[in-house]
């Protein structure tokens, strides 16, 4: 029986691995947004406007806000929440094989991935969105295919 090896940089006996990971296993995945709860949403619409030049949000279905800095409908999201602080941050997979073994290794190393339901998945512009936690409880959210990608002016 072979021992299964453990990931040291991240004590939490969860990210215990079945296998080393390959080199290049993160390759079909991409930064897709970031998400903040804040208490003062119209000032981050300030910000986001006059400071960074962002065109005006977009409404989401869960009241959030997001703001677009390329051809994605938003990279840049931001919700009335008391942390002030980031929520989660979203990482796209394109391809649906590298999605489904993503969520099948997180499940098979005992880490909880639940599906992101339909609100969450309208309100990320993605037709499919799972969401697990980092080893210190912030939310990542694994997401694939894109449901809106225009042109950015």
């Amino acid at each position: 029986m072979s021992s299964i090896p453990v990931n040291t940089d991240f004590p939490d006996s969860r990210m215990a691995a079945p296998d080393p990971v390959p080199d290049g296993a993160a390759a079909g995945l991409a930064l897709g947004y970031l998400v903040f709860a804040v208490r003062r949403p119209s000032r981050w619409d300030r910000f986001c406007r006059d400071m960074l030049g962002l065109p005006e949000a977009v409404a989401n279905p869960d009241n959030s806000r997001g703001y677009r800095m390329d051809d994605a409908m938003q990279r840049l999201i931001v919700a009335e929440g008391a942390a002030d602080d980031l929520a989660a941050l979203g990482f796209a997979c394109d391809d649906p094989a590298i999605f489904d073994t993503m969520v099948t290794r997180l499940r098979h190393m005992q880490i909880t991935v639940e599906d992101g339901g339909a609100t969450l998945r309208a309100a990320r512009r993605v037709q499919r969105l799972v969401v697990t936690h980092d080893p210190d409880g912030n939310a990542v959210e694994l997401n694939g295919f894109l449901t809106a990608i225009c042109v950015f002016k």
